[in-house]
């Protein structure tokens, strides 16, 4: 028997700049690729057919207010939330998607003004409203 693994993995930049667009603060985080994202990669790897239709690809970046100690990578909600409501600030369109060599990533530009706030996490999803949640990240407070 031949066994050969697939490991997928998150790695999250921030850039902050200023009305000058010169660059006041940089972060990097590792990414949680949360298990309904890891079922999204499976079902993008298949072809249509014996009832199986491919998921949207990601479009959307989403950023929130919320810290959610102790959730797990089993995380199956389609929203950045905390137990009690939802704390999601913005959600936007991915200004760009590449692929580099084995690498994909995704690129979303917060204007000033959209998604006022302390910013503690941020998320990847293939829909405006809900959808399917790819991966997310927790981070030190951005305001």
């Amino acid at each position: 028997m031949f066994l050969n693994f697939v490991k997928v993995y998150g790695h999250l930049t921030i850039s902050v700049t200023n009305s000058f667009n010169q660059l006041i603060d940089s972060r990097e985080y590792s990414n949680l690729i949360v298990s309904i994202g890891k079922r999204w990669i499976t079902g993008r790897l298949k072809d249509t057919g014996n009832s199986h239709v491919i998921p949207r690809e990601m479009f959307h970046m989403a950023i929130g207010t919320d810290r959610h100690a102790g959730w797990p990578d089993s995380i199956s909600s389609s929203e950045l939330i905390s137990l009690k409501c939802s704390h999601e600030l913005a959600r936007v369109v991915l200004t760009s998607s590449e692929i580099f060599d084995n690498k994909i990533v995704y690129t979303a530009v917060f204007n000033k003004g959209i998604g006022v706030g302390s910013i503690v996490e941020a998320g990847i999803f293939n829909d405006s409203l809900e959808g399917i949640m790819l991966c997310r990240t927790e981070f030190d407070a951005i305001n």
